[in-house]
Order: C-alpha cells, then sequence, then structure tokens
C-alpha cells in the first residue's frame, strides 16, 4: 500500500487530496467505506469541509480521496475521466499536480 497527499500547510480554505493505492487483491470497497468513514472533515483548526463535500472514489487499486467545499465535483470528475490507472508513485504524483494546476482557480 502507498499513499499521496495533497493539502496546504496553511489556508483559509480547507483542502485535501489523497490517492491511495491499496493491494491488487485487496477488497477496495471496504476500504473506501472505512476512509470515508473515519476521515476527519473538522481536522483543520479553524476551517472544515462538509461532510457532503467528503468524497471517495475509485478506480482498479487506486482510491482517491478528495475533501473540499467549493471543487470536490471537479476533482472526482477529473479522477472519473483517467483513461489509465497510474503504475508508479510519479505518475500518480504527476496526475494530482496536472489536477490541482487544472483545479487551481477553486482553491
Amino acid at each position: 500500500t502507498e499513499a499521496i497527499v495533497c493539502e496546504p500547510m496553511m489556508s483559509s480554505k480547507a483542502h485535501s487530496v489523497a490517492v491511495i493505492r491499496i493491494k491488487d487483491g485487496a477488497d477496495v470497497e471496504f476500504a473506501k467505506k472505512e476512509i470515508k468513514e473515519k476521515v476527519n472533515p473538522a481536522k483543520w483548526i479553524c476551517v472544515s469541509v462538509n461532510p457532503l463535500n467528503v468524497r471517495v472514489e475509485s478506480l482498479g487499486n487506486l482510491i482517491f480521496l478528495a475533501m473540499d467545499n467549493t471543487c470536490v465535483d471537479e476533482l472526482i470528475s477529473n479522477f472519473r475521466n483517467k483513461t489509465s490507472i497510474p503504475t508508479t508513485t510519479t505518475e500518480v504524483q504527476r496526475d494530482i499536480a496536472l489536477q490541482l494546476k487544472v483545479n487551481s482557480r477553486f482553491v
């Protein structure tokens, strides 16, 4: 299992994006349910994400967590519209960077 997270150290807006690659054959639906139930949308000191704006999606054995009050639908749409599953951590990092660049007007 490996993961990468992108979120600001300090910001007036609550925003967090994570991509988790779980082992092949692992129960993706169970992992998504656990993440959704245990993630804290109020983990920041002064801001929080509405629980309705905490989304967990998957593509193969990749799980995507997006928490954002202004652009969660766009983040999820970008993830869903992937035509292939990244196979290396570098590809995942590149995809997240591109996604954040596309959505930077929202963050």
